[in-house]
């Protein structure tokens, strides 16, 4: 059975155009999300924070893991969707955003593209190729393995940047108030 719609047939049936309809809805439910969030914050905070999508993007991937390696319902698996990008969020916030917003709009903007791109890069820092063949060879004390500090410092030098560059607009800031006096 065909569709007829202003006098076009489309090859389309009523199940698939449901179908097509449900997706449309499920689409728009994803992004509608994380766009409710960036304007709550920017209605709220006055900045705009682009870090809600990788917030959204950890707290999307922690569900799946609570789904498909844990084996959690696809309830309890939103929850921990939602507690994660929620913690992960405060957490960023309150070490990272909080600071700078005290600098002013554009030096927290910038943070917070910043502390989007280095989410971004934590989550392709490749694992270890050689792992599993280290492993299955490993003897106690004949193996250095430096993939956890190189884990630790991919975590760590985003944000130890991000308060490098809040240090030195700080100082450059109170530079022009000291030459303003």
């Amino acid at each position: 059975m065909q569709v007829c719609i202003s006098g076009f047939l489309l090859p389309f049936t009523p199940t698939d155009i449901l179908q097509l309809l449900l997706n449309g809805l499920m689409s728009g439910a994803i992004l509608a999300a994380p766009a409710i969030g960036f304007t709550a914050i920017y209605a709220v905070l006055r900045f705009p924070n682009f870090a809600v999508a990788s917030h959204a993007t950890t707290g999307a991937f922690a569900g799946y893991v609570a789904n498909a390696t844990l084996h959690l319902p696809l309830l309890p698996s939103a929850i921990v969707a939602f507690l994660a990008a929620g913690i992960v969020g405060i957490g960023t916030d309150a070490v990272v955003l909080r600071p700078l917003r005290r600098s002013g709009l554009v030096t927290a903007t910038i943070g917070s593209v910043a502390l989007t791109v280095a989410l971004v890069f934590v989550n392709l820092l490749p694992v270890n190729p050689y792992f599993d063949a280290v492993l299955a060879d490993w003897r106690q004390g004949r193996y250095l393995h430096f993939n956890g500090l190189a884990h630790w410092l991919a975590w760590i030098w985003p944000y130890a940047a991000l308060v490098w560059l809040a240090y030195v607009v700080e100082q450059a800031w109170l530079r022009r108030r000291v030459k303003r006096a």
